[in-house]
């Protein structure tokens, strides 16, 4: 509800936590529910400040720059979110700041000026921010850019909130799992995330946290089809037992 709130209001949100505690999943869940546009990129080391603003382009056999990312969601107004968003350079990620601060942009290769139009936003995800443990060790964030945001740490989901996901989950055909699948899968995930994170003072037996996604990912495969798309496959419900085989 917070985070919504900031959204709507055109304020700046970075979502820390670990990995599975659910930053981008939850993110584009409130804009579906609120009505809000968004759109998702992937922060890396390789996103630089032009990609950001402005991309070379041709029209009509004409040279021209098309609207980066950043120059996109401000002139039409909607919420960019950077999943990662502390894999960005400092030095790249400095063109955010008179976006964030000021609602502003200069397109250096034509020197127009953008003004952000009501709506935009924009939200960061990181595990690093949070990340008491220590298991997501990166620079972190520009001092700058942490300031121009509301910064929230999410926290892993409890077994009713991860169930209530799973069974709203349904094949084109109108079919779902079952409660009692339902409980496997998120027993399963409760069960084994502490042995990513370590505990009473054991190293981490998992590289990778047993996320929401991949619980959905699971129930995906098990009943036989994507919700991106809405296409349907063979489900591995017809050559398993139980739907931990889908894990």
């Amino acid at each position: 509800e917070e985070i919504g709130d900031y959204i709507q209001a055109g304020k700046h949100v970075l979502l820390g936590g670990s990995s599975g505690a659910g930053k981008t999943f939850p993110l584009k869940q409130i804009c579906a529910a609120r009505g809000l546009p968004c759109k998702l990129i992937s922060a890396n080391k390789n996103l630089t400040a032009e990609d950001l603003v402005a991309q070379p382009s041709i029209k009509g056999g004409t040279s021209c720059y098309t609207d980066g990312p950043l120059t996109h969601a401000m002139r039409h107004g909607y919420l960019l979110i950077f999943d990662e968003g502390d894999d960005i350079e400092d030095g790249e990620g400095l063109v955010l700041n008179d976006a964030m601060e000021a609602g502003t942009l200069t397109i250096p290769q034509t020197g127009e000026v953008v003004i952000a139009q009501p709506g935009f936003a924009i939200g960061f995800t990181s595990n690093s921010v949070g990340d008491e443990l220590g298991l997501y060790n990166r620079e972190g964030f520009d001092e700058s850019l942490l300031q121009r945001c509301r910064k929230v740490i999410a926290r892993p989901l409890t077994r009713v909130q991860e169930k209530n996901i799973l069974l709203k989950l349904a094949h084109p055909s109108g079919e779902t799992i079952s409660a009692d699948e339902a409980d496997l899968l998120t027993k399963w995930a409760h069960a084994t995330r502490p042995l990513h994170f370590g505990i009473n003072g054991h190293d981490a037996a998992l590289s990778q946290c047993p996320s929401t996604r991949v619980l959905t990912n699971a129930v995906e495969d098990w009943l036989g089809f994507n919700r991106q798309t809405g296409a349907t496959h063979k489900g591995l419900k017809e050559r398993h037992t139980d739907i931990r085989q889908a894990l």
